[in-house]
């Protein structure tokens, strides 16, 4: 008999935790290759370096961003990133028996642990046991979680253009100029 009220009230902590849904990546992930076609360029974003082939991840932000792309040839193209605002929700379900659905942020807001807790308490009498777990979870929630979620993941995400032609130096079109048949390229 004891050992079912400690599995109980461990399960339902448990499921407590559960229900907390779950954030979307906070960051973008850019790939030069893969985006653009540019073959062994190198970019630059806030100092650190990266090939062209590599998938940078940007933390999503409010505020513009840039990449600098470099390659051999050709004159420095600043790709820049506008920060927009996104029409993705907020997270998605995080419980076991779900579809795993998108949620809003207002999800925060509506006291799901004191309600479950409270509907436990005539079906299986211990969610009265569960009940001060439930409020500390939902007061967290709705006083901290749910104003903090524009900091933590942010609504935006970053466009940029479709294509990039990236513009050859002056030494660059000598020399191929001077070479019949020569072609000049982001490849």
């Amino acid at each position: 008999m004891r050992k079912s009220i400690l599995v109980n009230c461990f399960l339902l902590l448990l499921t407590g935790c559960l229900t907390h849904p779950k954030y979307y990546p906070s960051t973008q992930d850019i790939n030069l290759d893969n985006k653009f076609g540019i073959n062994g360029a190198e970019g630059v974003y806030q100092d650190k370096s990266f090939n062209s082939s590599e998938t940078v991840s940007i933390s999503r932000s409010y505020s513009d961003k840039e990449i600098i792309i470099k390659k051999d040839g050709f004159k420095d193209y600043h790709l820049k990133l506008r920060s927009v605002w996104t029409d993705e929700k907020w997270g998605y379900e995080n419980l076991i028996m779900s579809s795993g659905r998108d949620i809003s942020a207002g999800y925060l807001f509506v006291p799901h642990n004191t309600i479950v807790s409270l509907a436990a308490i005539p079906i299986y009498g211990i969610g009265l046991l569960y009940l001060p777990w439930g409020i500390a979870n939902d007061i967290y929630n709705i006083l901290i979680g749910a104003p903090s979620t524009a900091i933590v993941n942010p609504w935006t995400k970053f466009e940029f253009e479709d294509k990039i032609l990236l513009e050859p130096t002056d030494e660059f079109k000598k020399e191929c100029h001077a070479k019949k048949d020569t072609f000049i390229s982001n490849f």
